[in-house]
């Protein structure tokens, strides 16, 4: 059993803390500012008041606090030199707070051992996408997340105002390309429309002559481009173009399109509204010749459970391996990079 401290309470925080207890671990202290935001354990409202004791029984440390704030905590968790795992949420650090993330790492918070949040980045059948098909014959991606989130942020959900639309889900998307393409690569700006609420953003490969669009929506607006949407998810009511407010329902699709009609979609809760089905954690392939869908494969699978058992294995002790490190540090700023570059206009 792992003992699991929060730092941040909010949805995220308290959606972990739930995998964390469903998994038989325990979820052993808490530190929010708000009083209110409570997980059930011992509770602080600052870092500092937590007794030396406590640091010691912690195995674990989930930082999910609001984004302006990760920098400053993870030096107050390195100044109480802790010696177990911080899992750091999504965005890791604001845009212009990169570099400084890095000098940080390189000097006083170079014994923090970082797990890098990314619930996308471990999805067996998308690893398996490349022995699967001939991604040789890849000419288009098209990526989609989209929610209605208004009544989210009316009822005060944390909103990163510096990435804005693109802190949602854009880091999701980028990840799900990358496992497709695997091998490091680089793209330019097609086309760039980044609104309040929506953003869509055409990529060019040119080494692979590769299209890779990415379309989220925070005001339910479907980008949908092929198929008909009842197809694609058969059991919501897709009529309306857009995503009614206060509906649970993530329009949330990957497809790859190869050179004549073959293309393959990633459907991910296809299932949404079916009651006899666990529909959140169950997610499908659609194979498609044209606009007619040949063949369908679903499959199981918890992202956050599964990033859960990945930072518990993470704990496991392991040989200094400067490398590593490193290469993980770069692959998970490289998508902040990129997404900051979105809203600068440029990469």
């Amino acid at each position: 059993m792992v003992r699991v401290a929060f730092v941040g309470c909010g949805a995220m925080g308290s959606l972990y803390a739930q995998t964390f207890r469903k998994l038989g671990h325990e979820v052993y202290l808490s530190v929010d500012p708000r009083s209110e935001k409570q997980l059930g354990c011992h509770h602080y409202l600052r870092i500092h008041e937590i007794p030396d004791h406590r640091w010691r029984e912690i195995d674990l440390l989930v930082l999910s606090a609001p984004t302006d704030q990760h920098l400053t905590e993870l030096r107050r968790i390195a100044q109480r030199s802790f010696s177990g795992l911080v899992l750091l949420e999504k965005p890791y650090v604001l845009p212009h707070q990169i570099a400084e993330l890095r000098e940080f790492l390189q000097d006083e918070g170079r014994s923090l051992r970082l797990f890098f949040s990314d619930p996308y980045n471990q999805i067996p059948i998308i690893e398996n996408l490349s022995s699967l098909w001939n991604l040789a014959n890849l000419k288009r991606i098209d990526v989609e997340f989209s929610k209605n989130r208004l009544a989210d942020e009316a009822a005060g959900r944390f909103v990163d105002h510096d990435f804005g639309v693109l802190g949602y889900e854009y880091f999701h998307m980028l990840s799900i390309v990358g496992q497709v393409l695997r091998t490091p690569w680089r793209a330019e700006i097609k086309s760039l429309s980044i609104a309040a609420h929506r953003a869509d953003v055409l990529l060019r490969d040119p080494a692979r002559s590769l299209d890779i669009r990415l379309s989220s929506a925070m005001d339910g607006e479907i980008f949908q481009r092929d198929l008909h949407r009842a197809d694609v998810f058969p059991s919501a009511d897709l009529r309306s173009p857009s995503i009614a407010v206060g509906s649970a329902f993530r329009y949330r699709k990957a497809s790859f399109y190869f050179t004549g009609d073959e293309s393959i979609h990633l459907v991910f809760e296809r299932h949404f509204g079916n009651a006899e089905l666990d529909y959140k954690n169950i997610h499908s392939i659609l194979v498609c010749q044209g606009e007619r869908i040949t063949d369908v494969i679903d499959f199981h699978f918890h992202m956050l459970e599964r990033q859960v058992q990945n930072a518990i294995l993470a704990l496991r002790p392991s040989a200094p391996n400067a490398g590593a490190r490193e290469a993980k540090l770069r692959t998970a700023l490289d998508s902040h990079r990129m997404i900051h570059s979105f809203r600068e206009g440029h990469l």
